[in-house]
C-alpha cells in the first residue's frame, strides 16, 4: 500500500467495518482498533498495540493514553505488563503498570 494511502485507510477500515457491524447488530456492536487518529474516532476506540514490557513500555503506553484523551477517543486500552518477552518484567514494573491500568477510566 503506498504510504500516501495508510491514513486514508486507518478512516476507511474503521467506517467500513462499523457500517457491516451495523448492518447485521444495529447498535450492539464494538470496535477496538490500533491504528487510528483524530477521523475515525466516531466508529472505534483504539488499542496502544504491543508495548514493550518495560519501564519505556510503560512510558510509551502513558503517553499514547493522553494523546487518545486529548483528542476525545471514546476508549483507550494497553495491555497491561507489556506484550511481548514477559520474562523481562519485574515485580515493580507490574506493580507499576497494574496501577496505570486501574486507574485509566
Amino acid at each position: 500500500m503506498p504510504q500516501s494511502l495508510e491514513n486514508e485507510f486507518a478512516v476507511l477500515f474503521s467506517k467500513v467495518s462499523a457500517g457491516g457491524l451495523s448492518a447485521a447488530y444495529g447498535n450492539d456492536y464494538f470496535i477496538f482498533t490500533r491504528n487510528a487518529n483524530d477521523t475515525p474516532r466516531q466508529y472505534t476506540a483504539v488499542w496502544n498495540g504491543d508495548s514493550w514490557p518495560t519501564f519505556g513500555g510503560l512510558e510509551t503506553s502513558i503517553k499514547n493514553g493522553l494523546r487518545s484523551g486529548a483528542i476525545n477517543f471514546p476508549m483507550w486500552g494497553s495491555h497491561t505488563g507489556g506484550y511481548f518477552a514477559p520474562g523481562h518484567n519485574t515485580k515493580e514494573l507490574l506493580a507499576r503498570w497494574l496501577e496505570f491500568s486501574a486507574s485509566v477510566r
